[in-house]
């Protein structure tokens, strides 16, 4: 199903409503430009060491974001632009929970919390976009996608070209981006293991018991510049910690998940001059086309995605998307008629 602003051609599939409106267009695009005004306050916190690769943007990212670092060894960050620095020789999550547990008064302090990988690089027009998108739709979970030259291990979470971004009940470990009240529901099991593997199956279940969806940011990317398993939290793992995979059956044990049931696309936005809300096979003929250029990158992570796609395809309608908390956000920016490039400016 597609809703639009554009009037459907005849005897097309699907066929966009009536445009609302003319004085409830502008209502809503005023209330986006209202939106663009207050934007969020995002508190980076990057767990860091000797192979972190922060210093590559974190000059250009202090201007929009204030950052901590969570230092895993010995390495000394306090001359780089950050509020906080705490060292916690422990895995990502552990070491994150550690630094709230140092610092709880931050908590009240910031709108969002990004959690980032010390192998990520993030480019500045993402910082600008995660910003504008965070004030815009006020998501209670989000992440960027990966750059068609990433590595990765999520083939969801692989840039789509033609989507602003995808309502779905995915995010990734590697840099999940939680409201204040959603990282204090998450944020007590941040210490269940070593990997942090498993988190997205308990994020999803919180996500449902708050009727809530995530954001998959394509219009936001980061690049993941180091293969998996390579990174200090599989390298120097404990001798007696489990391994990542029998981490990540033990915390689905505990919690009673359902790793059966695949992450899934529910929707997604486009990013037109007129954007478009996409789901069911509209979504996924859409994001056939957006995958186009991993032809040029990566024939492989093409296939994956493709193969993702097709197989656990959208199964949200607009009617279920309109229980969610937060939905009518997201049409009431699709009637405002704002380009995506708008953001930018």
């Amino acid at each position: 199903m597609a809703i639009d602003n554009r009037a459907a051609a005849p005897n097309a599939r699907t066929s966009a409503p009536d445009p609302p409106p003319g004085d409830l267009a502008r209502d809503q695009s005023v209330a986006v430009t209202a939106s663009l005004r207050d934007l969020p306050t995002i508190l980076m916190i990057v767990r860091a060491g000797r192979s972190t690769i922060h210093p590559s943007w974190i000059y250009t990212a202090t201007p929009h974001v204030d950052v901590a670092l969570s230092v895993y060894d010995d390495s000394d960050f306090s001359q780089h632009p950050i509020v906080k620095q705490h060292s916690a020789s422990c895995g990502k999550l552990q070491g994150i929970k550690a630094f709230f547990d140092l610092y709880p008064q931050l908590v009240e302090s910031y709108d969002y919390f990004w959690i980032f990988d010390d192998d990520l690089y993030l480019p500045y027009e993402t910082i600008l976009m995660v910003r504008r998108l965070l004030a815009l739709f006020r998501f209670a979970l989000a992440g960027p996608a990966l750059s068609h030259t990433s590595f990765f291990s999520w083939p969801i979470n692989i840039r789509n070209d033609r989507l602003l971004f995808r309502g779905t009940d995915f995010a990734e470990i590697m840099a999940p981006i939680m409201s204040r009240r959603f990282l204090a529901t998450c944020l007590p099991h941040f210490g269940e293991n070593h990997s942090g593997w498993g988190q997205e199956w308990l994020w999803r279940r919180f996500l449902r018991e708050g009727n809530q969806f995530a954001a998959i940011l394509d219009a936001a990317p980061i690049v993941h510049t180091r293969p998996f398993g390579r990174g200090p939290i599989y390298r120097d793992r404990p001798a007696d910690c489990p391994a990542p995979n029998i981490e990540r059956d033990q915390l689905i044990s505990k919690f009673a998940l359902d790793p059966g049931v695949a992450f899934r696309n529910q929707f997604g936005v486009t990013a037109d001059s007129l954007p478009r809300l996409l789901t069911g096979v509209d979504l996924i003929q859409e994001m056939l086309g957006g995958y186009h250029a991993l032809l040029r990158h990566d024939q492989g992570a093409l296939l994956f995605c493709l193969d993702y796609l097709l197989k656990q395809g959208p199964i949200a309608t607009i009617e279920n998307l309109r229980m969610l908390r937060g939905f009518d956000l997201v049409e009431a920016y699709v009637r405002s008629g704002t380009s995506a490039a708008c953001l930018l400016m």
